[in-house]
């Protein structure tokens, strides 16, 4: 038995999304495949000042080099991406593998300057976005619940492996 649905409950069509989804082979690799990134990406994003000043060597202000370049990657992203996405999931998986090399070099730049070309061009496929509806629903949700998986396994991996090795598994997790 189901309970109605209040104004702005979302349970219900995220319900239906997460059946259609069950239903489509394609878009539930496309699902494992998204949580699998978006996973990884908070994972280091909570790595992001250590990379700085650890690897790195870097300041404060290395960060918002990479932050401004990792937004100006996703306003060319944008505009760039938008006609491709509606060619097909695989166009997608192109993306997240994309943004996994980008992340692998950013992770392993032996510069700053390294670092940051490698988060601007992270940003041009990491603006892709071509899910609609109940389906994104379904895939916003996986997407909260693996950054906060993601966000929780960063510092545990660190604790375990070190700063190296848990930036390179992540780097190298994005599909």
């Amino acid at each position: 038995m189901s309970l109605p649905a209040t104004p702005g409950d979302a349970t219900p069509e995220v319900g239906a999304g997460l059946r259609l989804v069950a239903r489509h082979p394609v878009l539930r690799a496309v699902l494992a495949g998204s949580c699998l990134y978006w996973t990884a990406n908070a994972a280091l994003t909570a790595l992001l000042v250590p990379l700085v000043v650890v690897r790195l060597h870097a300041t404060g202000a290395a960060l918002g080099y990479l932050v401004t370049g990792l937004g100006l990657g996703y306003l060319a992203g944008s505009a760039l991406t938008r006609r491709l996405l509606t060619r097909g999931p695989h166009v997608i998986a192109g993306a997240y593998a994309l943004v996994g090399v980008c992340f692998v070099v950013l992770v392993t730049a032996p510069t700053l300057p390294v670092a940051v070309a490698a988060v601007t061009l992270s940003g041009l496929p990491g603006a892709a976005d071509a899910l609609r509806g109940r389906v994104t629903a379904a895939f916003r949700t996986s997407d909260a619940l693996a950054a906060i998986a993601g966000a929780l396994a960063a510092p545990l991996l660190v604790t375990l492996a070190g700063l190296g090795p848990a930036l390179l598994l992540f780097a190298g997790t994005v599909p």
